[in-house]
């Protein structure tokens, strides 16, 4: 069985790359049948012909599709179920499916063959079983006494008591039904969201999270012949909601054998957040010697916490981490991280980092780095809406970001660590403003080159006009400017402050609903006030033009055209969309075609900028003659669950007809509904159903009429690249996206990727994604787990540069789960290029109880051994 799993993973790995190969080295090298010279070819048939095609191969295969995104690789998480986002779906999953309908009645309702009433009391006697309901709250015995008055119960054989988050078994039971708790003989507690099973000679149930257990054994595996390989054992265990466990004679055991003995342990019991040391992480290398961190969790108050993690590798770096974080109120809270490293213990050495690209590999003994995101918003009782993000990354060197693992600071390849700071403001609905700063560490380029924003102020206003009327064409004057005021600041070269005034006038259109579209001109009045007019890099040149004036005008036009179409249950479309057991539960009824054909014109006179500071894009705004035209087609489902439990979203949706209608003399309030009530309009129906787009298909090109007049660079196409998406989504199973931008002009693709992924019901996960830059990149990354077996998964993760021919980074690993799934042993291997590491990790994971990390790096590589 192994080994055929693992040939079918290395055969999908092999096949895969030799299909890319083959993309890349044949297919996308076929010529094209269609070329564009000049603007004639516009209208060629070729291009007639490739557009019809992209259209009809559209309409073709739209009918087999269903989510609009793609999982990419994930190279944290080898196992889906450690995703976080994973683990966040299945308990909403679960705790959706234990919601439960209001009851219409809290009344007590019995249920049994025989009833024999006590004279004079309440209380009730039954001897051929029973069923009592309350609410939630359902009980079930062979036999027992009921008082109807003050609800309680005394019964015996097979007693069932559950409610909502769990159930209790028992021999025999003394119950207060209508505080939901009670005595219990000879118990087997189950908690449904926890998922721990409690057996106990008497469990006293107090409340929902207040128990006491004699001669209890603890275990969250649910093995269904009973085993535990793990478990909990104790003479007598208090539990109290919000305080403390108190147990005596506690014993972990693995199946029957007692690991550890203590005879009391007092641990906190919180459902709120508690403080207190965290899972360490050790391991050993050769390169960077014995490795330990030893986080501690800090729970300040119910809105701030503190995460310490001192670390060490005793032949490179001592330090330590501190994470920040504090909840303001729902509008307003803050997440940091702080590092502090001591290295000098490696004596400078780069320890297998690549430097080649670097402007700066140097770093001092003594590193920093740190992150701050921040976010404030006024209240409803500011008169001036405010709010205020602050996005701010600090390193100290330009080698941190390789060597330290954690994206939340920066990307191991970034290439600026930028730090941004934005406070807004809405003094009303006409106008609003910005003032932001932005500083930028380069980690590849001098810094003393690069501008730093510091301040930025931006004022926004708009506001409409209806010159024409209310009309039917939609006719209106939108205006609206943007005034930028900008201190771009650098030690070396020029810098100053720019000054740039946009206005705008958009003149938007309809004809009914056959189409729409805008018309709109926009001017750019810059000025600028330099410090320094010195070009860095030239001697002597410097910056001699200071203002510029200059306007663009666009033109579009757009429409839509829509097919709604009903599904059979029977169709091979209806079919494909419910394959997997995710699926069972709703159909697809209807789907909706969709396509968006635009046309636009933009328009720039000409204007000498070459004698302006370069900033930005801003500064320098090309003279062109544009064209630009495409459409997008889209197909979307609706699906509707088998029933209303599997309901994602409720619609009101009256028929016509039965819109109720309103009296002219009766009083508005009359039809208001009682304070706390609500219904639905009479003759209303609840349409359910989800939808979903099902493909997207786009196709955009830009033509620019000047480019083709000139013939000062003959290298430049007056056509753009054509950019060509397509994007197929049956369902969670199956996703795939391509996206491409075609250069015309040499019958080549500039750019393409593929992104897929596949999963099936046991569990087979396989997500992958190539990228394609001409000249730049082309990568394939992709992860794969295979369940081998129940309790044996393989999980693997690759990431390879063809140009160099070389995997960038490479993680394997075997995960070993008993059987009834409350352990997890992972033993894996990983490999990198850049820090050039390799490291064995094991870990091993008690459900309900944390997890124990290792990681052991190997010897380093020979190219490496002079250090």
């Amino acid at each position: 069985m192994w080994l055929s799993y693992s040939g079918i993973g290395i055969f999908l790995l092999v096949f895969t790359s030799q299909i890319i190969k083959l993309l890349k080295r044949k297919l996308f090298k076929l010529r094209m049948t269609f070329n564009f010279r000049n603007l004639k070819h516009l209208v060629h048939q070729e291009i007639v012909i490739i557009y019809c095609a992209c259209f009809f191969i559209g309409i073709s295969i739209y009918p087999s599709l269903a989510f609009s995104q793609v999982e990419p690789p994930d190279s944290e998480s080898l196992f889906i179920k450690d995703n976080s986002k994973e683990i966040k779906r299945a308990q909403e999953r679960k705790e959706q499916i234990l919601k439960t309908d209001k009851p219409e009645s809290d009344k007590l309702e019995l249920l049994a063959p025989n009833l024999e009433y006590v004279q004079g009391t309440d209380k009730v006697k039954i001897v051929d079983g029973l069923v009592v309901s309350k609410g939630d709250l359902k009980i079930r015995a062979n036999e027992g006494n009921v008082d109807l008055g003050d609800q309680k119960a005394i019964l015996n054989g097979d007693v069932f008591f559950s409610w909502p988050a769990g159930s209790l078994s028992s021999e025999s039971a003394e119950i207060d039904i209508a505080n939901e708790t009670g005595v219990f003989k000879s118990a087997e507690l189950l908690t449904e969201i926890s998922d721990f099973k409690a057996k106990a000679s008497e469990i006293n149930k107090y409340s929902e999270f207040d128990y006491k257990f004699l001669d209890t054994n603890i275990s969250p595996c649910l093995c269904p012949n009973g085993d535990r390989p793990w478990s909990i054992a104790c003479s007598k265990l208090d539990v109290r909601e919000e305080g403390y466990g108190k147990a005596k004679d506690f014993k972990f055991k693995v199946n029957d054998t007692t690991l550890l003995y203590l005879p009391y342990l007092a641990f906190p019991f919180k459902r709120e957040r508690q403080s207190g040391v965290l899972a360490p992480e050790f391991g050993y290398g050769e390169r960077n010697g014995f490795k330990f961190s030893m986080p501690y969790f800090w729970d300040v108050n119910e809105s701030t916490d503190i995460i310490i993690k001192p670390f060490t590798e005793t032949k490179t770096r001592t330090g330590l981490s501190l994470d920040y974080n504090q909840v303001y109120s729902k509008k307003s809270q803050i997440d940091s991280r702080f590092y502090f490293s001591d290295e000098s213990a490696r004596e400078g050495r780069d320890r297998g980092t690549n430097i080649d690209d670097l402007f700066d590999p140097t770093f001092d003994d003594q590193r920093f780095a740190g992150y701050i995101e921040q976010s404030w918003n006024s209240g409803d009782d500011f008169s001036v809406p405010m709010s205020v993000v602050s996005d701010i990354h600090y390193v100290s060197d330009d080698l941190f970001l390789r060597e330290f693992d954690d994206e939340d600071l920066g990307k191991y390849n970034s290439r600026y660590a930028t730090s941004r700071v934005v406070m807004r403001a809405t003094p009303s609905q006409l106008f609003s403003a910005e003032l932001s700063g932005e500083y930028n560490q380069s980690i590849l380029t001098d810094d003393d080159l690069v501008f730093q924003r510091l301040p930025e102020l931006n004022i926004y206003s708009q506001e409409s006009f209806r010159p024409f009327g209310m009309n039917s064409y939609g006719l209106k004057l939108v205006a609206s400017n943007k005034i930028q005021a900008v201190n771009f600041d650098r030690k070396t070269g020029y810098d100053g402050n720019r000054y740039n005034i946009s206005p705008t006038l958009k003149i938007p259109y309809h004809y009914k609903n056959y189409f729409n579209g805008e018309l709109s001109v926009t001017g750019h009045h810059t000025i600028y006030d330099l410090d320094e007019d010195l070009v860095p890099g030239e001697d002597g040149s410097v910056i001699e033009d200071d203002q510029r004036s200059l306007y663009t005008l666009n033109f579009s036009i757009g429409t839509e055209l829509e097919k709604i179409s009903s599904v059979s249950d029977d169709s091979v479309l209806s079919w494909i969309t419910s394959l997997g057991r995710e699926n069972q539960n709703q159909k697809l009824k209807r789907i909706k075609h969709t396509i968006e054909p635009t046309i636009g014109y933009g328009h720039v006179p000409f204007e000498d900028q070459d004698d302006l500071p370069l900033f930005d894009s801003v500064d320098r705004i090309r003279e062109r003659r544009i064209v630009s035209y495409g459409f997008k087609s889209s197909v979307f489902g609706r699906f509707i669950p088998d029933n209303i439990a599997n309901d994602k979203i409720l619609e009101l949706s009256p028929d016509i007809e039965d819109l109720p209608s309103v009296n002219p003399l009766t009083e508005i309030a009359d039809y208001s509904l009682p304070e706390g009530e609500e219904r639905l309009l009479p003759g209303s129906k609840v349409r359910k159903g989800e939808v979903r787009e099902l493909m997207d298909f786009r196709v955009y090109q830009t033509f620019d009429y000047l480019e083709e007049k000139r013939d000062t660079n003959p290298n430049r196409s007056a056509l753009s690249d054509m950019a060509l998406d397509v994007g197929f989504y049956p369902s969670n199973y199956f996703a795939f996206k391509f996206d491409s931008n075609i250069d015309v002009e040499d019958n080549d693709f500039s750019s393409w990727g593929v992104s897929t992924h596949l999963k099936d019901d046991r569990g087979d996960v396989l997500r992958a994604r190539y990228s394609y830059i001409e000249d730049s990149i082309s990568q394939i990354e992709g992860s794969l787990e295979v369940a081998l077996t129940n309790s044996l998964k393989l999980g693997y993760y690759a990431r390879f540069d063809d140009r160099d021919s070389e995997f960038i980074d490479n993680k394997l690993a075997l995960r070993i789960s008993s059987e009834c799934n409350c352990w997890d042993l992972d033993l894996g291997y990983r490999k990198r290029l850049n820090p050039d590491e390799e490291d064995i990790i094991a870990s091993f994971v008690l459900k309900g109880l944390g997890d124990l990390n290792q990681d052991f790096s190997l010897l380093e590589s020979q190219n490496n051994k002079q250090e």
